[in-house]
């Protein structure tokens, strides 16, 4: 049944069923659901690829009109368990995974990292209140590939630890190779409306194919 499906959209001009909303101005969009008294978060971010956070300074955001709250990464440690990435435990394989908090706290490691957020009566306001937090960074060398990686002293650490427990008598052979990433990314921006329903849950709304 599943071979007879795919010979019938294989090649063919297959009509898409959201078009007609989408092109007559009725497709509905995560910026135009309103809820009473809702919120809006903005992030500051990091502009460095890699650096040490030295401090956050969020006393001026926090005085702003409108601004309900300001979070840093040392403020949802206290709130929050770090993890995981889900994707990436899957498909690790049983290897070695880091754990990740929601926003950056020692340190920054790409460009665009997360290291506030704030929570506003508006968008405008909540972007307002992030031109208001400042951060003192210390900028560190990137590392831009596997290769650096491997130079770095808690690499070596670890590898010579894995080395010593696995060798033998006969020396291991070695080999290096140079792959792309082999995973794709969308360029669609990610936006999520979240309300509560009652006491044990919430709704969320979002464009994205998961949650």
């Amino acid at each position: 049944m599943a071979q007879i499906a795919a010979e019938r959209y294989t090649g063919a001009s297959i009509k898409r069923s959201e078009d007609p909303r989408i092109l007559t101005g009725r497709g509905r969009y995560v910026d135009d659901i309103k809820l009473p008294g809702m919120l809006h978060a903005a992030f500051v971010r990091s502009p460095l690829a890699h650096g040490r956070v030295l401090a956050v300074d969020v006393s001026a955001a926090q005085a702003l009109p409108g601004v309900v709250a300001v979070l840093t990464g040392a403020d949802l440690e206290e709130i929050t368990v770090p993890g995981q990435d889900p994707l990436f435990a899957m498909m690790s394989g049983g290897g070695p995974m880091p754990e990740y908090s929601l926003l950056a706290t020692d340190k920054v490691r790409f460009a665009g990292d997360p290291v506030a957020v704030v929570v506003a009566e508006s968008r405008y306001l909540a972007e307002d209140g992030c031109d208001l937090v400042e951060v003192d960074y210390e900028d560190l060398p990137p590392v831009a590939s596997a290769a650096a990686r491997r130079c770095s002293p808690t690499w070596a650490t670890t590898s010579s630890a894995r080395i010593s427990a696995t060798s033998s008598a006969t020396s291991p052979a070695r080999s290096q190779r140079r792959t792309e990433s082999p995973s794709s990314a969308s360029m669609c921006t990610a936006t999520r409306t979240c309300r509560w329903k009652d006491a044990a849950a919430w709704r969320v709304s979002t464009p994205a194919q998961a949650p």
